[in-house]
């Protein structure tokens, strides 16, 4: 996938990601029922956001930040709130992308690394059915490492992966692509 592509309809690019996600789970420990947390923990997000560090290492250190507030697994019940929200429910500026549509128009297996669902969204307008691969786990395990014409492959994961593998942090990212004896090139 072309990088930007979605970012004519309003998806966010990595920066703006990251922005909304530590604005999200702070707005999110705040209106969890019953439950009081320290506002060192509340307030060690906007450490976070203002920090210099790169994107892949906020994004680290909110899940840690989240894990230690909820808890192993609420966070694993919870972890794709975010997307859930962010890549469903927020309405594209517009519904059509004639980049989009230019590619779908081709016969052509596509790889991204975007959580958006706006390929399969415009693959779907042409053909009748639009095979979309959630995740690597998804694409080992159910579809024997194997792609075919017209499939959508999400190598970081959707709104609708398996919660351990969608993939934000580069060192992540190789650790599960190694782990699966994966080799992608870019």
């Amino acid at each position: 996938m072309v990088a930007g592509v979605s970012i004519s309809q309003g998806y966010p690019n990595w920066n703006d990601y990251v922005t909304h996600l530590i604005k999200y789970w702070q707005s999110y420990l705040l209106n969890i029922e019953n439950v009081s947390i320290g506002r060192e923990k509340y307030l060690v997000f906007d450490t976070i956001s203002k920090s210099n560090l790169n994107n892949k290492r906020k994004v680290d250190l909110v899940n840690h930040s989240l894990k230690s507030i909820l808890g192993e697994e609420e966070f694993k019940k919870n972890r794709l709130n975010f997307e859930k929200n962010y890549f469903e429910k927020l309405v594209p500026y517009q519904p059509s992308n004639e980049i989009l549509e230019a590619l779908v128009n081709i016969d052509a297996i596509f790889v991204t690394s975007n959580y958006d669902l706006e390929i399969e969204k415009h693959a779907q307008r042409l053909r009748n059915s639009v095979k979309s691969i959630n995740d690597l786990q998804d694409f080992v395990i159910n579809n024997d490492s194997k792609l075919e014409w017209g499939d959508i492959l999400h190598i970081h994961g959707t709104p609708h992966c398996d919660p351990n593998f969608l993939l934000v942090p580069q060192l992540t990212t190789l650790k599960h692509i190694t782990k699966k004896n994966i080799i992608l090139n870019n």
